[in-house]
Protein backbone atom coordinates (compact mmCIF):
# COMPACT_ATOMS: atom_id res chain seq x y z
CA UNK A 1 0.00 0.00 0.00
CA UNK A 2 2.68 2.45 0.91
CA UNK A 3 5.24 1.69 -1.55
CA UNK A 4 1.91 1.88 -4.45
CA UNK A 5 1.35 4.94 -2.87
CA UNK A 6 5.36 6.12 -2.93
CA UNK A 7 5.94 4.48 -6.29
CA UNK A 8 4.77 7.39 -8.78
CA UNK A 9 6.17 10.64 -7.21
CA UNK A 10 9.26 9.61 -5.47
CA UNK A 11 11.36 9.40 -8.67
CA UNK A 12 9.92 12.92 -9.73
CA UNK A 13 10.82 14.10 -6.01
CA UNK A 14 14.46 12.65 -6.11
CA UNK A 15 15.06 14.50 -9.69
CA UNK A 16 13.71 17.80 -7.90
CA UNK A 17 15.79 17.67 -4.61
CA UNK A 18 18.93 17.11 -6.42
CA UNK A 19 19.34 13.09 -5.18
CA UNK A 20 20.67 10.79 -7.36
CA UNK A 21 17.75 8.28 -8.72
CA UNK A 22 20.34 4.73 -7.63
CA UNK A 23 19.03 5.20 -4.01
CA UNK A 24 15.33 4.84 -4.97
CA UNK A 25 16.09 1.18 -5.40
CA UNK A 26 17.29 0.90 -2.04
CA UNK A 27 14.73 2.61 -0.60
CA UNK A 28 11.90 0.81 -2.47
CA UNK A 29 13.17 -2.93 -1.77
CA UNK A 30 13.18 -1.61 2.27
CA UNK A 31 9.16 -1.75 2.25
CA UNK A 32 9.19 -5.54 0.96
CA UNK A 33 12.27 -7.10 3.31
CA UNK A 34 10.46 -5.16 6.48
CA UNK A 35 7.19 -7.12 5.06
CA UNK A 36 8.57 -10.48 4.76
CA UNK A 37 10.01 -9.77 8.08
CA UNK A 38 6.73 -8.53 9.76
CA UNK A 39 4.54 -11.26 8.36
CA UNK A 40 7.12 -14.15 9.55
CA UNK A 41 7.46 -12.09 13.45
CA UNK A 42 3.93 -11.39 13.40
CA UNK A 43 2.94 -15.07 12.79
CA UNK A 44 5.44 -17.00 14.87
CA UNK A 45 5.32 -14.62 17.68
CA UNK A 46 3.36 -11.72 18.42
CA UNK A 47 -0.18 -13.20 17.75
CA UNK A 48 0.89 -15.56 21.04
CA UNK A 49 0.90 -12.21 22.83
CA UNK A 50 -1.80 -10.30 20.66
CA UNK A 51 -4.98 -10.57 19.79
CA UNK A 52 -5.19 -10.75 15.75
CA UNK A 53 -7.77 -7.47 16.08
CA UNK A 54 -5.25 -5.37 17.69
CA UNK A 55 -2.39 -6.85 15.27
CA UNK A 56 -4.31 -5.04 12.36
CA UNK A 57 -5.03 -1.98 14.44
CA UNK A 58 -0.81 -1.64 15.53
CA UNK A 59 -0.29 -2.55 11.50
CA UNK A 60 -2.83 0.50 10.63
CA UNK A 61 -1.15 2.77 12.56
CA UNK A 62 2.30 1.67 11.46
CA UNK A 63 0.87 2.24 7.73
CA UNK A 64 -0.76 5.23 8.71
CA UNK A 65 2.48 6.47 10.46
CA UNK A 66 4.63 6.14 7.03
CA UNK A 67 2.08 7.82 4.81
CA UNK A 68 2.35 10.69 6.82
CA UNK A 69 6.38 10.65 7.20
CA UNK A 70 6.51 10.11 3.74
CA UNK A 71 4.69 13.05 3.39
CA UNK A 72 6.27 15.43 5.32
CA UNK A 73 9.56 14.43 3.22
CA UNK A 74 8.75 17.79 0.76
CA UNK A 75 9.24 20.28 3.33
CA UNK A 76 12.64 18.77 4.08
CA UNK A 77 16.19 19.76 2.06
CA UNK A 78 18.93 18.08 3.32
CA UNK A 79 20.08 15.19 1.08
CA UNK A 80 20.98 12.75 3.70
CA UNK A 81 18.29 13.22 6.46
CA UNK A 82 15.45 12.65 2.76
CA UNK A 83 17.31 9.40 2.21
CA UNK A 84 17.64 8.18 5.99
CA UNK A 85 14.00 8.98 6.69
CA UNK A 86 12.78 7.74 3.61
CA UNK A 87 14.52 3.85 4.15
CA UNK A 88 13.01 4.71 8.13
CA UNK A 89 9.59 4.68 6.64
CA UNK A 90 9.57 2.51 4.51
CA UNK A 91 10.64 0.02 7.34
CA UNK A 92 7.45 1.38 9.31
CA UNK A 93 5.43 0.79 6.21
CA UNK A 94 6.62 -2.40 5.62
CA UNK A 95 6.32 -3.85 9.37
CA UNK A 96 2.92 -2.18 9.50
CA UNK A 97 1.82 -3.80 5.84
CA UNK A 98 3.33 -7.65 6.82
CA UNK A 99 1.84 -7.38 10.43
CA UNK A 100 -1.85 -6.11 9.07
CA UNK A 101 -1.49 -8.50 6.16
CA UNK A 102 -1.02 -11.62 8.65
CA UNK A 103 -3.35 -10.65 11.39
CA UNK A 104 -6.27 -10.20 8.57
CA UNK A 105 -5.03 -13.56 6.76
CA UNK A 106 -5.06 -15.19 10.10
CA UNK A 107 -8.61 -13.14 11.00
CA UNK A 108 -10.50 -14.39 7.95
CA UNK A 109 -9.31 -18.08 8.04
CA UNK A 110 -10.51 -18.48 11.29
CA UNK A 111 -14.00 -17.42 10.86
CA UNK A 112 -15.28 -19.11 7.83
CA UNK A 113 -18.51 -18.61 8.43
CA UNK A 114 -18.00 -14.79 8.23
CA UNK A 115 -16.19 -14.65 5.81
CA UNK A 116 -17.91 -12.32 3.54
CA UNK A 117 -18.73 -9.70 6.40
CA UNK A 118 -14.86 -9.71 7.25
CA UNK A 119 -13.67 -9.10 3.84
CA UNK A 120 -15.93 -6.41 3.48
CA UNK A 121 -14.11 -4.56 6.73
CA UNK A 122 -11.34 -5.16 5.40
Amino acid sequence: MAYLLLLPFYPKFLREKGIEPEYMGFVMSTFSACFIFAALLTGKLFLRYMSRIMGCYIGSMLIIASIVGLGSLYYITHKETIIILSFVFQMIGGFGKGMNNTCNLAILSSYKDKRQVFIAYF
